[in-house]
């Protein structure tokens, strides 16, 4: 049973500005728009290593703006149709790191 499409946007909202974050390490300040969100299957490894698990999961995908924080100038913006900023197990809510 997949958890309700509410609750995966609470999940979203909440890690996207937590999740591969390098605002506090490096001073950048993104902007994130998400332009797609697509319900698909993920390949994740099982725990004692043999083989994969084929699981559903929403991915939010999008395009991010990069400023730097003192000078508040554009670093660039990453567009790509394929990039999700967000993969969410259907069934639990994990978060699933991509890559």
């Amino acid at each position: 049973t997949l958890l309700p499409f509410e609750r995966i946007r609470e999940i979203f909202e909440k890690m996207i500005v937590i999740v591969d974050n390098d605002a506090d390490t490096y001073g950048y300040q993104d902007t994130v728009s998400i332009t797609r969100i697509r319900l698909g299957m993920v390949s994740i490894p099982q725990q004692n290593g043999a083989g994969g698990l084929l699981i559903p999961a929403w991915d939010f995908i999008g395009s991010r703006e990069r400023l730097i924080d003192e000078e508040a100038r554009t670093l660039g913006a990453k567009a790509d149709e394929t990039y999700s900023y967000l993969t969410i197990n259907a069934v639990d809510g994990s978060i699933i790191r991509r890559g």
